[in-house]
């Protein structure tokens, strides 16, 4: 991996607080082994995962937004589209 060119990709990261559509329990996207793994060392939801992988990014001084949404489920509402929009706009040559 190129970190180097990595940390200069904006990253716009979001979820609601209520958000459980959850990738990691469907095997078309990760092995048994995997959600295990992830499970045991970063939490068994989403929003469990979150303070943690907020971690990582920042520990390795990636360009990140993050934006925990509450009482959001799965989806997008005004804030998040607005919080989205000016993401970009603020990115944008």
């Amino acid at each position: 991996m190129d970190i180097k060119n990595l940390r200069k990709v904006p990253l716009f990261i979001s979820l609601g607080d209520r958000d459980d559509n959850d990738s990691v329990i469907f095997r078309d996207s990760y092995e048994k082994e995997d959600e295990d793994l992830i499970f045991a060392l970063f939490g068994k939801t989403p929003v469990e995962r979150w303070d943690n992988s907020k971690k990582l990014y920042q520990d390795n001084k990636l360009n990140a937004e993050f934006r925990l949404y509450p009482n959001v489920k799965h989806g997008i509402t005004e804030e998040m589209f607005a919080d989205i929009f000016a993401f970009l706009k603020k990115y944008a040559g």
